[in-house]
């Protein structure tokens, strides 16, 4: 037996091929599309939509930014005094933090506010990207710091 096969088969013994099927695993390409034309969020990995959102995103008066970014920094709670809301479960896509993916606003006791859900899949927030609390939950549980944020008119 020629010196390339022994080899072949002592690393394949030794378990080589499932490493290399573990590292395959961890080339998935997950990033989030949102597209402000349909207010939707789209998770889209290895090129194929795995889940979609409803959103609200920017009034005219104030956009969501348009471009791509990375997700930079995650919490589960912010008020804001400036707005007097709570969010829930947000992710921060630009360096200043003042962009988010969060809920829906919320009272101080983080019960959300009815007509700020009543408007997901409309334009209704200050630059944000609004989500039901379920779904900003999944984006801060399964998105990871530096994913890839895709935002298109």
């Amino acid at each position: 037996m020629n010196h390339f096969f022994k080899i072949l088969l002592i690393l394949l013994f030794l378990g080589v091929g499932s490493f290399v099927t573990a590292q395959s695993k961890s080339l998935d390409i997950t990033y989030l599309l949102v597209d402000l034309s349909a207010q939707k969020v789209y998770v889209i990995t290895n090129q194929v939509v795995v889940k979609e959102m409803k959103c609200s995103t920017g009034l005219p008066d104030t956009p969501t930014p348009v471009g791509t970014f990375r997700i930079v920094h995650k919490g589960s709670w912010l008020w804001s005094k400036q707005f007097q809301v709570g969010v829930k479960y947000w992710s921060a896509f630009t360096k200043n933090g003042q962009f988010l993916f969060h809920s829906v606003p919320t009272d101080p006791k983080g019960i959300p506010n009815p007509v700020s859900i009543s408007k997901l899949g409309k334009p209704a927030s200050h630059g944000c990207i609004r989500l039901n609390i379920n779904d900003a939950k999944w984006i801060y549980d399964h998105i990871k710091i530096s994913t890839r944020v895709v935002i298109r008119p």
